[in-house]
């Protein structure tokens, strides 16, 4: 019997090594299900973490453009103003030549008024003064003036 009680503990063995296998094999295919779920929840949260890191970033380049874009808008606006400003001196420069412009051509009109006025009348002044020397140049004329002061002597 010696031997079959060998046998019956080899057997206990072997079963007890089979089932030690089995349970080494479901701890295997546990761990590796662990494994995979671990890697997986780190993908995840990796993945997150990685796109995040990537949209800070595009996040940071953003605000660089925003703050070279307000920068450029702040010079443009000032640029624009300083133009404007210039502008406006231009203008009140140009109406105040036409202001000055203005009132000597209106002044340079009165004289012209005033000399257009004295050579009406030095014309007709020549005009009564060249009737005058026609009248004395004329015999007849030389004529009644005689007379008359000849009339005018003999009243006296």
């Amino acid at each position: 019997m010696k031997g079959g009680y060998v046998y019956g503990e080899n057997s206990e063995l072997k079963r007890k090594d089979i089932r030690r296998d089995e349970l080494l094999e479901e701890s295997k295919k546990k761990s590796k299900i662990s494994k995979d779920k671990k890697e997986r929840i780190c993908d995840g949260l990796r993945g997150p973490g990685d796109e995040l890191s990537m949209r800070n970033q595009e996040l940071d380049i953003a605000q660089c453009q925003i703050h070279d874009l307000k920068s450029l808008w702040t010079k443009s606006m000032k640029s624009q103003k300083d133009i404007k400003e210039r502008f406006k001196t231009q203008v009140e420069d140009l109406q105040s030549k036409f202001k000055e412009y203005k009132d000597y051509i209106r002044s340079e009109l009165c004289q012209k008024e005033e000399i257009e006025g004295l050579i009406l009348r030095l014309q007709l002044e020549l005009n009564k003064s060249f009737e005058k020397i026609k009248e004395l140049k004329d015999p007849s004329h030389q004529h009644n003036i005689a007379y008359e002061e000849l009339g005018d002597e003999s009243i006296h």
